[in-house]
């Protein structure tokens, strides 16, 4: 039977699992985390997965009254250092 549950909890669960399949046949993988905070506020971030030579963004968020700053940018130019230096060929 197919269930349909929108809650936060089954999407973290169904990603969880598949990130766990898939740890078994993508050994060379990690995640990538960056986020900008105003003091103790998280204003921007980004979580991304490399698989080989590639990255993958999963999200990217801005607060909605910090955009139109650059926080966007300065993650997504940070993500491409960090490609850059791990010899990733493509975002």
């Amino acid at each position: 039977m197919i269930l349909q549950d929108d809650s936060k909890e089954s999407a973290e669960r169904i990603r969880n699992t598949l990130r766990k399949y898939n740890r078994e046949f993508f050994t060379d993988s990690e995640t990538i985390n960056l986020y900008e905070e105003d003091g103790d506020k998280l204003i921007g971030g980004l979580t991304a997965t490399r698989y080989f030579d590639s990255i993958y963004i999963d999200y990217l968020v801005v607060d909605k009254d910090y955009r139109k700053k650059g926080i966007g940018r300065r993650l997504i130019l940070q993500l491409e250092n960090i490609a850059r230096e791990k010899k990733v060929k493509r975002i």
